[in-house]
């Protein structure tokens, strides 16, 4: 079963990681075990779509998705990853055989115009400074039909991060997307919607806090247990609406 396969590789990624070089943030995610299956049902989602070719994994930190792809499609697709760290996750990237480039402007991008077949945006829109100016940069190295996939954009009516707000007084994105404007947006851009959906129904626990709560042995389990149920969850119309994140497979248009 592959939802099988990536979960061990992520853990067996994650624990050599660790092994050799600890870092907080990584040890977070580690522990967090509805982070880990989040990571593997988003990219479930849009995994139809991918197509072996030169692949951009834009913001990729340590490139889950990235060692996802290399294991999914093999040797068929050249990786390239970039963000704004200083990429010393060797473990990660040496698995997807990814050539790492550290950023150095907010939104300027160092590759040619028309690089590439894909860019996998996991986790990253709602955080530059500047979204609309990023989707510049991504049409501009895309090739025409070449696919950009987003995945865990935030939902603008997220039950979680709204009770999170109203309980704390603070949000973890200062940037969040309702679908339908999200969808007018990446085609104002040049980028037309070929597959978009709602995700995560189920809280992860993928914080620093939430995560330690989670450690708890049977809070695990709990979570583990939910998990399976979170797909068929998404398919309920009003709970949908109130998910987490967004997930979009987008083409770039000829012209715009």
């Amino acid at each position: 079963m592959q939802e099988t396969d990536l979960y061990q590789l992520l853990k067996d990624l994650y624990r050599d990681q660790l092994a050799l070089k600890y870092d907080e943030y990584l040890h977070i995610q580690s522990r967090s075990e509805g982070g880990l299956r989040r990571r593997i049902d988003a990219f479930l989602k849009y995994k139809p779509y991918l197509k072996p070719g030169r692949i951009l994994d834009w913001g990729c930190k340590h490139s889950v998705d990235g060692c996802f792809i290399r294991h999914t499609l093999g040797k068929d697709v050249t990786l390239l990853g970039c963000d704004t760290c200083e990429g010393d996750y060797e473990v990660f990237h040496r698995y997807a055989n990814l050539e790492y480039t550290q950023l150095k402007h907010p939104y300027q991008l160092p590759y040619a115009d028309n690089e590439f077949d894909a860019v996998i945006c996991s986790g990253v829109l709602e955080h530059v400074p500047n979204d609309s100016e990023s989707l510049k940069e991504i049409y501009r190295i895309l090739k025409p039909r070449g696919r950009l996939f987003i995945t865990f954009l935030p939902n603008q009516y997220s039950y979680t991060e709204n009770i999170l707000e109203w309980w704390g007084g603070c949000s973890y994105h200062q940037r969040r997307y309702v679908l339908a404007q999200a969808k007018r947006k990446f085609l104002d851009h040049g980028f037309v919607t070929r597959f978009s959906t709602y995700h995560q129904i189920i809280p992860s626990f993928s914080g620093e806090e939430s995560t330690k709560f989670a450690r708890i042995p049977f809070l695990l389990a709990l979570i583990r247990f939910l998990f399976t149920f979170n797909n068929v969850l998404e398919r309920i119309w009003v709970l949908r609406l109130f998910s987490s994140n967004l997930i979009f497979v987008l083409s770039k248009a000829e012209s715009v």
